[in-house]
């Protein structure tokens, strides 16, 4: 499903580049302090997944790997995993959340935004052969987690949400 996102968006880096972190979920997230890593779920089939994990400053995660099957894109799935990924964050004693997308991805942007999240810079990241500007965001957890939970009002009807071991 990463990968799926990153081909849709032109940012895939090709085969030969390895995201060493979704060869070993497990590891990387679910058994990592600090990290939890999230799957939604309808009719049986994953249609979503994100994970958060420590960013360089102790008080910020940084969440990642979010992506929605294309199917279920605008339906709120995105939104629910976030809200679940910064509500965990939370827990986890988290203030400040961090994420960064390719410029290219539109969608994602006008989600972060709509959220609340602000964009403190731009980058220059090299994958593979690929040269790709991504825009930084970051927000403060409770702040981002109200505006999430108002927009899913809207969307009340997709509760299939679970991590490991536990159902939303």
């Amino acid at each position: 499903m990463h990968r799926q996102g990153l081909e849709q968006s032109g940012v895939y880096p090709g085969p030969n580049y390895v995201y060493k972190d979704m060869q070993d979920i497990k590891t990387s997230y679910i058994d990592a302090a600090g990290s939890t890593f999230l799957v939604a779920e309808y009719d049986g089939r994953v249609i979503g997944m994100g994970a958060c994990k420590p960013a360089q400053n102790p008080e910020r995660a940084e969440i990642v790997r979010i992506s929605v099957d294309s199917e279920h894109q605008g339906l709120g799935v995105g939104t629910r995993i976030q809200l679940e990924l910064l509500k965990e964050a939370q827990i986890m004693g988290y203030r400040y959340a961090d994420l960064t997308t390719s410029v290219e991805q539109i969608s994602a942007q006008v989600i972060y935004t709509k959220l609340g999240f602000k964009v403190p810079g731009l980058e220059i990241l090299h994958k593979g052969d690929l040269t790709i500007p991504i825009i930084h965001f970051t927000g403060k957890i409770p702040d981002i987690i109200g505006y999430a939970a108002a927009r899913l009002q809207q969307w009340q009807h997709h509760q299939y949400f679970r991590t490991p071991g536990a159902l939303f």
